[in-house]
């Protein structure tokens, strides 16, 4: 995928942003919830069934140090994404 001016876009020099862009959640949105992400171990990356989530969505299952597993939800639109759901679970 290019950028906004067609140019090739080397992906190891572009800049990590450590929050989701959105035109519609504070600057910082979901900083807190990526950053939990850090040291777990990943289950899981997928979407779910087409219209339940907005942009169809981005699930990420992942597992805590302390084995307690746990979903993050995205949702997207042409305006940004954002967390629509974070939530732990039992097994």
């Amino acid at each position: 995928m290019s950028g906004p001016d067609d140019a090739e876009v080397d992906p190891l020099k572009l800049p990590f942003l450590p929050f989701l862009p959105s035109a519609i959640t504070p600057p910082d949105s979901g900083r807190e919830e990526l950053a939990r992400l850090v040291g777990t171990e990943i289950i899981g990356i997928g979407t779910t069934t087409p219209g339940l989530i907005e942009g169809g969505g981005l699930i990420i299952d992942y597992r805590l140090p302390s084995g307690q597993q746990a979903r993050l939800v995205l949702a997207f639109s042409e305006r940004g994404m954002w967390v629509e759901h974070h939530l732990s679970f039992e097994v």
